[in-house]
Formats: C-alpha cells, sequence, structure tokens
C-alpha cells in the first residue's frame, strides 16, 4: 500500500467503526444500515487527491458499502437526469441525502440559490445545511473581522429566507 491508500484505508476504518461492528465486515452493503450519515469532509484528504469521489452519486455509493444511513453533500447544479438517479440510488440503497450549500451573497445570486434548492430537493434531500463560508472563529484576527462576517451572514440568510419558504 502506498501513502494514499493507507490513509484511505484509516479514513474508511474510522468512519465504519463510528458506524458499529455490523459494517466493517466485507460485503458490508448487506449488513443492517447505520442512522448515521457521513459528510464529504469525513474525507477530506481523499477529495483532496480525488475530485470524482466528491461527486455525489460516487460518494453515495461509497457510503452505501461500508454501511452508512446518508450522506450530506453539496449536489450544486444538476440536470433532471443525473437528479432522478441520484434519489433512485439512495432509495434503492435506502439511503438519505442531506444537501450542504452555500448561501446567495447578494441579491443576484438569489436565482442560483433557488435552482440549487430546487435540485437538492428533487435529489430526495430534506434537509439542506447551510455554509456561512470559514470556519468559524478561526478565521479572524480582529473583532471587526468577525462583525462585518455576521452582517455579510444575516443579509445572506434573509436573502435565503423567502426561498426557502417557498420550497
Amino acid at each position: 500500500m502506498n501513502r494514499r491508500e493507507v490513509l484511505y484505508s484509516i479514513a474508511g476504518g474510522i468512519a465504519a467503526s463510528m458506524l458499529g461492528p455490523s459494517v466493517l465486515a466485507v460485503g458490508a452493503s448487506t449488513a443492517k444500515k447505520s442512522k448515521l450519515g457521513i459528510d464529504t469532509f469525513s474525507y477530506h484528504i481523499r477529495l483532496r487527491d480525488d475530485r470524482q469521489f466528491g461527486d455525489p452519486l460516487n460518494f453515495l455509493k461509497h457510503c452505501h458499502q461500508i454501511g452508512a444511513g446518508g450522506i450530506q453533500i453539496s449536489i450544486g447544479l444538476r440536470d433532471e437526469a443525473y437528479v432522478r438517479k441520484l434519489r433512485s440510488n439512495a432509495e434503492k440503497y435506502e439511503m438519505f441525502i442531506e444537501g450542504s450549500e452555500g448561501l446567495p451573497r447578494s441579491r443576484s445570486d438569489v436565482e442560483r440559490f433557488e435552482k440549487v434548492v430546487r435540485t437538492v430537493k428533487d435529489a430526495g434531500a430534506k434537509v439542506i445545511r447551510i455554509c456561512f463560508g470559514g470556519r468559524r472563529y478561526e478565521q479572524f484576527d480582529r473583532a471587526e473581522q468577525y462583525k462585518a462576517f455576521a452582517k455579510r451572514s444575516w443579509n445572506s440568510l434573509q436573502l435565503a429566507e423567502p426561498v426557502a419558504a417557498r420550497h
């Protein structure tokens, strides 16, 4: 095994161990499903090296194979055929999907946000987790930076709320 394969194996083992002993066996897709879902961030090292792994269909299949109950992923804008296949596979695997998307940053971005919300909903997700951009307080050196971030976030939430209410 090379270094990359070892890291992937460790990450997969950690994810599988969190799901419970029933999924550690080979052929875990036949094991009892966990209710625990997996976010793509759990695989950030692998995603850095293998962008195809982050494709929602590929990630769903992988998580199914290790016995996860669902996935949390950015679906983005996809065509209808792709979305149907994603939803169909999730239903076949008896898994849930949660979207993970960014908020609109301006009025001109609301249309894109609405399309993303529709796409995620059509894929079968009942939840969209919103990314505000950044990792909380670690990104700020001064209080003024945080205050500007809080103001931008509030404005984005106000832009997103009518879209969320419609869907």
